[in-house]
């Protein structure tokens, strides 16, 4: 059994062979997902334009990294289970095939071979709504899990103003 010493060396040998070794490059390739939309609070803003009922995705962010998944979540207006909307079809294409509702809440698409595809061809993602009844085409997420390098959105600025204060023992 490994004391706290032990453990401590252990996680130091580590760092040190990591180091010497090169694996430093794991943090570069870290999982993360991101949103690609029209408002600005995603992480990727203005990367999705929507024309009629085609929706435009610029997935050029994600550059050569392995995308796990793509789900677009479009957000559509409340309805009734006695309005007639119910009752028709929801479909959304890319590149001629269907993109698949998800379960178990059947809210969102399954967009991930197109997003793929979409890569590999070097061009952007484009999305036809067949049809959606009480879709909102002002906000149009689409929210891909990728790994690898991505191109940054933008530097992370540096801290600055930070201040510590340390009282009654606590800080």
């Amino acid at each position: 059994m490994m004391g706290m010493k032990d453990r401590m060396l252990a996680h130091v040998a580590f760092a040190v062979v990591a180091a010497a070794v090169g694996l430093s490059s794991l943090q570069a390739s870290a999982a993360v997902t991101a949103t690609f939309g029209t408002d600005p609070n995603c992480t990727y803003p203005g990367t999705v334009k929507v024309a009629g009922k085609t929706v435009t995705v610029d997935l050029s962010a994600v550059g050569a990294a392995e995308v796990y998944r793509a789900v677009f979540v479009p957000r559509k207006d409340t309805i009734s289970g006695t309005d007639e909307q119910v009752l028709k079809p929801v479909t959304v294409t890319a590149g001629g095939q269907a993109v698949e509702l998800m379960p178990p809440r059947y809210r969102s698409f399954d967009a991930t071979a197109a997003a793929k595809a979409a890569l590999k061809a070097g061009k952007p993602l484009v999305l036809t709504v067949e049809s959606l009844p009480g879709w909102d085409r002002r906000t149009v997420p689409l929210e891909v899990a990728f790994a690898g390098k991505a191109k940054a959105k933008s530097s992370i600025p540096a801290v600055t103003g930070l201040t510590a204060r340390h009282r009654g023992g606590q800080t």
